[in-house]
């Protein structure tokens, strides 16, 4: 069960995240807009996780030395961390609320899958686990980071102006290159003097900016985030991937494979969009709000006849998505799939598993063939 950790009232030592890591992660990302910084940011620095600080220091302790070692380098890195920490809390998942003993990257016939479980008093492995984590697109990121490089090119205006910026033109989405990035400035520097009445306009590159209130000193934009998308596909070629790579392995040691879902923050991906695809369900959900500017990203997407679920080898046991949280209170949902080969071994009764009954999902003795990029 989880149970509630209060902040401390002074900074609290972290041996995951210590003073010269947080030093570093400040240094690299810290000016830059919140929806810009990577997950490791909030993870590292932000007092409202200190919760999962102190339960990432307890479950990285409990790893062998050289586990230890290779974790703590993911959970630093801003391309990484929340690939690790997923992992890290489908380890301590199975472990604690299923009941099994687990192992992280075991070596098996030259593969290395996430996760291994075995039984808790026979010690024979009962269940390969592999993990994906849906990250923000690198679209994303650099368009975040184009928007906070505006924000700091006009924030060298010495003009008392609040400013929100919108999209004029419609088939526009990315932030202003370094040249237009200049010539905006120039503008607003040679156009706001004049104007600092609360909604006067002006519009420049595609891009207009209004005022919207007053500053001390300098101009200030709001902040800008970018629209994040997740679909039907994107989940299915997740499954399938992991399948492919580990169908094999699980067939040869006669095990069950679950392949686990997990995400960054605000991509949209959540258990719900899991198992309506699961379902059969065209599933399209767009992450957005205020300060989400310009046109959505494009994407094809192949519409599939409703309630028609995906197909997947025979290999694969269940789907399951973790629910990451602050670790502590972290929580699975898992989909057995219909006519899998092998049925998952027995979970222990624990609040944080939720096992749903059998998806509907066909099942086929050959794996499916991966789509092309």
């Amino acid at each position: 069960m989880s149970t509630e950790v209060t902040a401390p009232a002074r900074p609290e030592l972290s041996a995951v995240f210590d003073p010269a890591t947080c030093s570093e992660i400040r240094r690299r990302y810290g000016d830059l807009d919140e929806y810009a910084r990577p997950a490791v940011f909030s993870a590292a620095l932000e007092p409202s996780r200190f919760a999962l600080r102190k339960w990432l220091d307890h479950e990285v302790g409990r790893l062998d030395a050289d586990g230890r070692a290779h974790v703590l380098n993911r959970l630093r890195g801003a391309d990484s961390h929340s690939a690790a920490l997923a992992e890290l809390t489908g380890l301590a998942l199975l472990r604690d609320a299923g009941g099994f003993t687990v192992a992280l990257d075991p070596e098996l016939d030259g593969l290395t899958p996430d996760l291994l479980a075995y039984d808790a008093v026979s010690n024979a492995p009962v269940l390969i686990a592999e993990v994906w984590t849906r990250s923000v697109s690198i679209d994303v990121v650099k368009a975040q980071r184009g928007w906070t490089a505006l924000r700091k090119a006009v924030a060298k205006i010495r003009v008392p102006a609040l400013l929100s910026v919108s999209v004029s033109d419609l088939d526009r989405s990315d932030p202003p290159g370094k040249i237009e990035r200049d010539r905006i400035v120039d503008h607003l520097r040679t156009h706001l003097p004049r104007c600092l009445e609360t909604g006067w306009m002006t519009t420049c590159h595609g891009l207009t900016f209004e005022v919207v209130g007053r500053t001390q000193q300098s101009v200030r934009l709001l902040p800008v985030s970018t629209s994040r998308s997740i679909d039907r596909d994107h989940v299915v070629d997740a499954i399938e991937t992991k399948v492919s790579r580990y169908r094999k392995l699980a067939e040869r040691l006669a095990l069950p494979l679950l392949v686990l879902l997990a995400t960054e923050p605000r991509t949209g991906l959540d258990a719900a969009v899991v198992g309506d695809v699961l379902a059969g369900k065209n599933m399209v959900v767009v992450n957005f709000d205020r300060s989400t500017v310009g046109s959505m990203k494009t994407r094809n997407l192949t519409l599939r006849k409703t309630n028609a679920p995906p197909v997947f080898s025979q290999a694969l046991s269940a789907v399951g998505f973790i629910d990451v949280h602050d670790g502590h209170d972290a929580e699975l949902t898992i989909w057995p799939i219909v006519g899998s080969r092998r049925q998952l071994p027995a979970f222990a009764d624990d609040p944080r598993v939720r096992v749903l009954a059998h998806v509907g999902v066909e099942v086929t003795s050959s794996p499916p063939s991966l789509p092309t990029a």
